[in-house]
């Protein structure tokens, strides 16, 4: 077919706001330049819910409780 595909890939996700979500992703795409052959794709779909760890000590810090 002539279909050279590399194996290399880089996945970026970002968790933003439904009201910041539209700039975010016209800036990474102009960013990345998507719109250049074979630099990649990007999406955006809605979050439902969302876990992770996250160290007690930083809790504490952005709570204000030190």
């Amino acid at each position: 077919l002539g279909v050279v595909v590399n194996a290399e890939k880089e996945v970026v996700y970002i968790v933003a706001s439904s009201d910041q979500a539209d700039r975010i992703f016209e800036r990474v795409f102009v960013a990345a330049k998507l719109d250049t052959p074979g630099m990649g794709m990007i999406y955006m779909t809605q979050l439902e819910k969302m876990a992770t760890y996250v160290p007690h000590e930083l809790i504490a810090r952005v709570s204000g409780h030190e």
